[in-house]
């Protein structure tokens, strides 16, 4: 499937990417994520990293990009665009923010707001 093919077949059933913060509940921290599809061309691949052992939280998990909300972030989108760059290096006028998928609380107290791009 190509990238705008695979556009077309999700529109309409996620969330603008200008979306807000959602609300969270009182104890989880805002994250955000990037599903980050790679365009190889002919084909799509989805990104995913393995974080370091050496991390505070969920080291050595296989993971999305992405991380906790700072301050100076104006939206999730800026929040996993930010995250992406620092962990992978990948510029943030590299990424085409696509929409948004469900916010969800995670066991380990973040609240995450996933990003398809």
């Amino acid at each position: 499937m190509d990238r705008e093919t695979l556009r077309a077949s999700i529109r309409g059933k996620i969330d603008s990417p200008d979306i807000g913060f959602p609300k969270k509940p009182n104890s989880a921290r805002a994250a955000a994520v990037l599903i980050p599809f790679v365009d190889n061309g002919d084909s799509l691949t989805i990104l995913l990293t393995q974080r370091s052992h050496r991390l505070k939280d969920h080291p050595g998990q296989i993971s999305f990009p992405g991380g906790s909300v700072d301050d100076d972030d104006g939206s999730p989108a800026e929040t996993a665009i930010r995250e992406t760059y620092e962990e992978l290096g990948i510029k943030p006028e590299k990424v085409e923010v696509w929409g948004a998928l469900e916010p969800f609380e995670t066991g380990t107290g973040f609240y995450v707001s996933p990003m398809l791009g």
